[in-house]
């Protein structure tokens, strides 16, 4: 299938290549995934795994601006398994994994997680002077009877208390003695925790969602957008950008981060257009330098990398429409290029 020889153009400019395997399994499963879902379904790139690699297909309905469905294949491209969209929970558990893939989608990625203390609960303390007041009227009146019939029993009963007061206090040290041996040291309370699970096909489609939202490109006239945000379509007059344009790093647009007006057109000059220019170069992003622009006369293509995403490749002929974004590499972002600048 041409379409899939097209994208996977660009895969010897990032030191990769696809087998003759996988590229004849693709040339006939793409297609067939294509019709199952009605509509067009292009090859991603390959990610690279300790056990086996994943093969990446992407649909887009919509178009380049709008929703993505990523299917993953695990066997060489000869079956395909949709990925599910990833929640907020899941990515930021994503975005703390390291390391290369297992290359195997039932692999779990587990992780404890303290469980905060839950907070004592919080007594209200009554004001005393208002306990009192009430304790003396409620049983100040009944202690008053009680006192005039008490008087005459305090003699009988001192003498009982001296006798039984001896045998009480014997019973007490030998209770305080029991109590003394048995005594148990507190248990040390362990803070409650929980295990997160997660398999490794949820960290393959979070890599995906951050790659396709930092590494889409457009070439500068090559869509045209309505005003007032109404969408974006092919300019059908797009002949193609010049070599000397081609190679600018302002002739690429990051799709998904609008521009600015007042920039752009200070950018462009006189060549500037409300039309067709309103996204945001890859000048403006940051750290500056971590976009590469080549051009390869051999090839007559223009490779535009991201070294953020090590693998990650959009590439361009110049003179024509003709563009194409693969990726290949372990799945992982470049956390130390911003030393290497």
């Amino acid at each position: 299938m041409s379409s899939v020889a097209g994208d996977a153009d660009g895969l010897p400019f990032v030191g990769c290549a696809l087998s003759i395997a996988e590229r004849a399994a693709l040339q006939s499963s793409i297609p067939l995934l294509s019709a199952r879902h009605e509509t067009h379904v292009r090859f991603w790139g390959k990610v690279l795994g300790y056990k086996g690699d994943y093969l990446v297909a992407q649909a887009m309905p919509d178009g380049v601006f709008g929703k993505r469905f990523s299917f993953f294949s695990g066997d060489g491209g000869t079956s395909w398994r949709l990925l599910d969209p990833v929640t907020e929970d899941e990515a930021a558990f994503c975005d703390q994994l390291r390391g290369v893939y297992m290359g195997d989608p039932t692999f779990m990625y587990k992780v404890r997680r303290d469980i905060p203390p839950e907070p004592e609960p919080t007594v209200a303390v009554p004001d005393a002077d208002e306990a009192l007041t009430a304790a003396r009227e409620k049983y100040g009146a009944a202690e008053e009877g009680k006192e005039e019939g008490e008087e005459g029993g305090e003699e009988e009963e001192e003498e009982e208390e001296e006798e039984g007061g001896a045998e009480e206090q014997a019973e007490e040290e030998e209770e305080e003695d029991d109590e003394e041996q048995h005594e148990e040291q507190p248990k040390k309370k362990r803070p409650k925790f929980m295990i997160l699970a997660v398999p490794e096909t949820v960290r393959l489609a979070h890599f995906i969602q951050l790659h396709d939202a930092a590494c889409t490109l457009v070439v500068r006239g090559q869509y045209v957008f309505t005003p007032n945000g109404g969408g974006a379509s092919k300019n059908v007059m797009f002949a193609g950008q010049p070599v000397r344009h081609a190679m600018k790093p302002s002739c690429y647009l990051r799709a998904f981060h609008p521009g600015r007006h007042d920039r752009n057109r200070i950018l462009y000059g006189p060549t500037y257009s409300s039309v067709t220019d309103q996204l945001s170069p890859i000048t403006d992003d940051e750290p500056q330098g971590v976009w590469v622009v080549k051009y390869d006369p051999t090839a007559s293509m223009v490779t535009v990398q991201n070294l953020f995403f090590n693998g990650s490749l959009f590439w361009y002929r110049p003179g024509t429409s003709d563009s194409g974004q693969v990726y290949c590499g372990n799945g992982e972002r470049d956390f130390e290029v911003c030393f290497l600048l």
